[in-house]
């Protein structure tokens, strides 16, 4: 995994620049992942929005105190995500086993009640998840990375 992220950032950027630069590119992609899973029901949407906020969560993790006020209230959010995706992600693939497992006639209608409950679960989820996308992926990347870029350097003037 790629934890500090600067895929198509600027290749000569470094310091607080290649720290905003990474940190607004893997908030951008989660955004977009974001974006998908808003009008998508589709459990690899879904599952690939998942990846890209546990990426986004490493680096939240990593930039620590040096951007704690501006994280600090994202951070507790993207948890909440990442765990509600997590039981998502392990709802489709329970529903998966129960289509295959029961697939004899003799169970049909068992499969049918786990099948009903297990999409009940599944909307619920993907409510709450899309509530959080809303709230975590409010702002423009643009912005998110101004603002990761002016805490690191306040960071680094009260190291020096």
């Amino acid at each position: 995994p790629h934890f500090v992220d600067v895929g198509r950032a600027d290749a000569g950027a470094h310091g607080r620049r290649a720290i905003a630069e990474g940190f607004e590119l893997a908030y951008r992609r989660a955004r977009r992942a974001y974006g998908r899973a808003r009008s998508d029901d589709d459990a690899v949407i879904f599952h690939e929005w998942r990846k890209a906020v546990k990426r986004l969560r490493y680096q939240v993790q990593l930039l620590g105190d040096a951007a704690s006020s501006l994280l600090g209230a994202m951070e507790p959010l993207l948890d909440r995500l990442g765990r509600e995706l997590g039981d998502l992600h392990d709802v489709a693939f329970l529903a998966e086993a129960v289509v295959e497992t029961g697939a004899a006639r003799a169970l049909a209608a068992e499969r049918e009640r786990w099948l009903t409950h297990l999409e009940s679960r599944a909307q619920t989820l993907r409510v709450q998840t899309r509530a959080l996308g809303a709230t975590l992926f409010a702002d423009r990347p643009s912005a998110v990375g101004r603002r990761v870029s002016t805490s690191w350097k306040r960071w680094r003037t009260s190291k020096d």
